[in-house]
């Protein structure tokens, strides 16, 4: 009688959820590491059971469905914010709640897409080409979120690492998708160390002794120590970067930029879309009054959040911006406003596809800089507009019909902004009498580097001023990931960015991503009206980044490949079912 052979086959994940809850689990994790939960280190893991569960599918079109859902999971639980957004045109909430679910099953294509790829690359490819294989696909299908369905790069997995300040200063070589190369690296070798020993104790279990088993099991031995070896030198050259980053940097961010007044005067978006004259002469006046308060502290620079100034501002008509040039030469004092600026015949050069009923209807969602003598001297305008708020995508089309009926049950009409074509930067003397160069952009723009790229070369900027307004999100997870991006654009272009928002959250970031002072009142961030006077630390002699020069090169470079090697199997896949369906007709027309 001979003993059996001991089972040291622990449980693995995988046996114990099922493919399809080992994968719905990796988008909890992914959820959870974002706002509104923000366990951001979570993201080290999250995508560990999904890798583990691929080969367990039966079939390519299960493990797309499971990534889709589990994609679908994680935009549910981040874009909640989206379904609470006030219905300013009278419809019924519902509508809210639709467009909710459905950007997130848009958004969720992403991960489907992976999904199914990285399940062909797992049956064909050799373990060891996984560690730069799979991080390479997400990245390349996660930059797809720049272009599909619309622009909306939310929730990216690079800013889960937002608290994490030494692992993500590789930013501003890569910008956020090198953070997100390294987190899924980093993902990809718990895998293959996992995978490793789950294969060696199976061999085990199994008792054979030939040449070939142990072959095969110092294959996994060998695998296991490719990835504990990639795993050490991943956070090695990642922490080394960061510290001395952080240590060469640190000393040269100065306390001694210029004293900045952020105006945060929460007003209520309804009172904002009356657009009667008592409704503007009251958004008005608090604002007013606000800067009455800040003036107390001598600012060089006071900022409004975006549509601060509640008519629109025509340049080529001085009088359509009268009261904000009074205010600005009686105060003495320069200020940033943002304001809604009408398409001017100048401009149609730039816009050659509109028509002359359409160039009426358009606006610019700017930012103007107004002197200390009252004097326009500059403007930005939005270049990035936000999808269904301030354009309609997809015009023409069932989608953009369902993005319509989404915009006027919204705002109550159909937005016709456009993207402006501006890239200017403006100079700020202070009370010493120093220069400081500075930039303008407005809300959504936060979360496109690209944007930075163009506005602050071929010289650098000191710092960069976001105008936003997200009283739309009441006070939700929107407001942090906002932040979130914030920093990030911070790091990217080594820039203070200082926010002034309407009703929060208000805030200055430093050039390594650190929030330094938030606008609260009452210990709340959000939600709430006041004034934050704040000197900005600015680094002296900001140099452009690699990050501003070369753009989003790791998404450029990634996105092509996992286009490639979707094709590659799709076609792969194709011939599969094609020569099953010709083997099957062979074996029916035998003779019986």
């Amino acid at each position: 009688m001979t003993d059996a052979a001991p089972n040291n086959d622990r449980p693995s994940i995988t046996r114990i959820l099922g493919p399809w809850r080992a994968t719905l689990l990796s988008g909890l994790l992914f959820a959870a590491s974002h706002p509104p939960f923000d366990f951001g280190p979570l993201i080290l893991v999250a995508f560990v059971p999904w890798l583990l569960s691929l080969e367990r599918f039966k079939t390519t079109r299960s493990a797309i469905l499971a990534g889709w859902c589990a994609g679908f999971l994680v935009y549910l639980l981040g874009l909640f914010y989206i379904s609470q957004m006030p219905s300013l045109g009278g419809d019924s909430p519902i509508t809210m709640y639709a467009m909710w679910v459905f950007i997130s099953a848009l958004l969720a294509v992403v991960f489907a897409a992976f999904s199914g790829v990285a399940r062909f690359v797992a049956s064909r490819v050799p373990r060891p080409w996984f560690v730069l294989l799979i991080p390479l696909l997400w990245t390349g299908f996660e930059f797809c979120h720049y272009y599909y369905p619309a622009p909306g790069p939310l929730m990216m997995t690079g800013h889960a690492l937002h608290q994490v300040p030494v692992l993500i200063q590789i930013a501003d070589l890569g910008s956020v998708h090198l953070v997100a190369f390294f987190i899924v690296l980093v993902n990809t070798c718990v895998f293959l160390w996992l995978d490793g020993r789950r294969r060696r104790v199976r061999s085990a279990e199994c008792g054979v002794r030939s040449g070939k088993e142990d072959e095969s099991a110092s294959q996994d031995v060998n695998l296991q120590r490719l990835a504990i070896w990639a795993l050490v030198i991943a956070f090695i050259v990642n922490i080394a970067y960061g510290s001395l980053r952080l240590y060469t940097l640190i000393p040269a961010i100065k306390d001694d930029g210029p004293l900045v007044a952020v105006i945060q005067p929460n007003i209520e978006q309804e009172l904002k879309e009356t657009r009667t004259e008592a409704a503007r002469l009251e958004q008005f006046n608090r604002l007013r009054t606000l800067t009455g308060e800040a003036l107390r502290y001598t600012p060089d620079l006071i900022l409004w959040p975006e549509t601060g100034y509640p008519w629109p501002i025509n340049p080529r008509n001085p009088s359509s911006y009268d009261d904000l040039s009074r205010l600005a030469s009686s105060i003495q004092t320069p200020m940033v406003v943002g304001a809604v600026a009408p398409l001017l015949e100048e401009d149609r050069k730039h816009y050659p596809y509109l028509t002359d009923r359409d160039a009426q209807l358009a606006w610019f969602n700017s930012g103007v800089y107004v002197g200390a003598d009252g004097e326009l001297f500059g403007r930005h305008d939005k270049a990035h507009l936000v999808p269904g708020g301030e354009y309609i995508p997809y015009r023409g089309t069932p989608l953009g019909d369902l993005v319509t009926d989404y915009a006027r049950t919204l705002m109550g009409a159909v937005p016709e902004f456009l993207p402006g074509y501006r890239r200017d930067t403006f100079t700020l003397t202070d009370g010493m009498g120093r220069d400081w160069r500075f930039s303008m952009n407005i809300c959504y723009e936060y979360w496109f580097p690209q944007l930075y790229g163009e506005l602050h070369q071929p010289e650098n900027v000191h710092f960069a001023v976001n105008l936003s307004n997200e009283v739309w999100y009441r006070q939700l997870a929107e407001l942090d990931q906002a932040l979130i991006g914030v920093k990030f654009r911070a790091i990217e272009s080594r820039t203070t960015f200082v926010r002034a928002t309407n009703d929060g959250i208000s805030a200055v970031i430093d050039p390594l991503g650190n929030v330094r002072r938030t606008l609260t009142v009452d210990g709340k961030d959000r939600g709430v009206g006041g004034v934050m006077n704040v000197v900005l630390p600015v680094i002296e002699n900001p140099e452009p980044t690699i990050s501003l020069q070369a753009g989003m090169w790791v998404g450029w470079i990634t996105m092509p490949l996992s286009l490639v090697i979707m094709v590659v199997s799709w076609v792969a896949w194709l011939r599969t079912r094609l020569r099953g369906n010709r083997d099957r007709t062979k074996v029916d027309a035998r003779p019986i």
